[in-house]
Formats: C-alpha cells, sequence, structure tokens
C-alpha cells in the first residue's frame, strides 16, 4: 500500500508498503562535484565524447552521485521515516544510467520485517 505523507514508525509498516521521492534534476555541477569529492574522475563521467564511443548518449552520473542523492531526496520526502539509520542499501536497484538534465526520484518500499 502507497504510505501517505506524514511521520511514519517501522512498526506501521507492512512489507510491500512504498513512497515515492520527489524528482530531482541531475546537472553537470553535480557530477563534476562529486568526482572531486569521490575522486572518480573517470573518461565516462567526464568526458562526452568518449561516453559517446562507450553507446551512452551524454556523459553519465556516478552510481554513488545518484545513490547519495536519493538519500537526500528520501530525507526529504513527505513521508518521514522515525528512524537513526538507513539499513539495507545492498538492495537499491539503478534501473537506468542517469546523464545531465535528466531527472530521478526514488521508490522506497519495506521488503521484510526483519
Amino acid at each position: 500500500m502507497e504510505i501517505q505523507a506524514g511521520l511514519v514508525t517501522y512498526v506501521d509498516l507492512s512489507v510491500g508498503d512504498y513512497f515515492y521521492t520527489n524528482n530531482i534534476d541531475i546537472t553537470e555541477t553535480h557530477i563534476v562535484n562529486f568526482a572531486g569529492i569521490s575522486g572518480d574522475f573517470f573518461d565516462v563521467h567526464m568526458d562526452k565524447e568518449f561516453a559517446r564511443k562507450k553507446g551512452f548518449s551524454d556523459k553519465i552520473a556516478h552510481g554513488l552521485l545518484i545513490l547519495s542523492l536519493v538519500d537526500g531526496l528520501k530525507n526529504r520526502s513527505p513521508v518521514q521515516l522515525n528512524a537513526i539509520a538507513s539499513l539495507g542499501w545492498e538492495k537499491c536497484e539503478c534501473k537506468a544510467k542517469v546523464t545531465p538534465g535528466e531527472s530521478s526520484h526514488c521508490k522506497t518500499t519495506k521488503a521484510n520485517n526483519s
């Protein structure tokens, strides 16, 4: 069931309950700044022509950048989880590459009761 806006505790949720975050527009500035912070200057993130030669339409955002932005979206969502830590990131799925100018969001789902 889709979770409605408001403060939600873990015990209020059933397996399969979910919510969507708002969108964020990914910019070249996000990518460049993340490269500087992470030290990941791999050409597919920094060089549009290199990325095109590898089959992409443009340079692509770092997967960990998108994961970081998604965590921020989750924390600013109208659904507020009453929690002190985010666990289970190993189950996170990125559905597609993200290029500058595209928008991203997240669907957060309670997967189990443990």
